[in-house]
């Protein structure tokens, strides 16, 4: 462990963050830093130490706000359940309309071919 994993890791202790921070720097990584919550890791990819301070503040305050911003989300899985419940429905009725409309239309052919 780094001297600056050492002091995020304290840090987080600090702010009674569940996490562990490792800086594991990868020049190629399309990202800074990224939350692993199914291991409990803060991941930093950045190179230079200056901007994987700037990646680990970011990731805490990142951190924080998923507590506000998983109350939109349960609204919207909420709101998607119900309007696939309904459109499920919807389409039931509309299948049903439809298979009627079929039978009508047969027996209104058949009664025409035999006039």
């Amino acid at each position: 462990m780094t001297d600056l994993e050492t002091k995020f890791n304290d840090l987080l202790r600090k702010l009674n963050i569940p996490l562990q921070a490792v800086w594991c720097p990868d020049p190629n990584s399309k990202r800074h830093a990224e939350i692993d919550r199914e291991n409990g890791l803060l991941l930093i990819y950045d190179v230079d130490e200056d901007s994987a301070i700037d990646s680990f503040i970011h990731e805490i305050l990142e951190y924080r706000m998923t507590h506000l911003t998983a109350l939109y989300r349960s609204i919207i899985n909420y709101l998607l359940e119900m309007i696939d419940k309904w459109a499920y429905r919807k389409k039931d009725e509309i299948l049903e309309q439809i298979l009627c409309d079929f039978k009508i239309l047969a027996k209104h052919t058949l009664l025409e071919k035999k006039n």
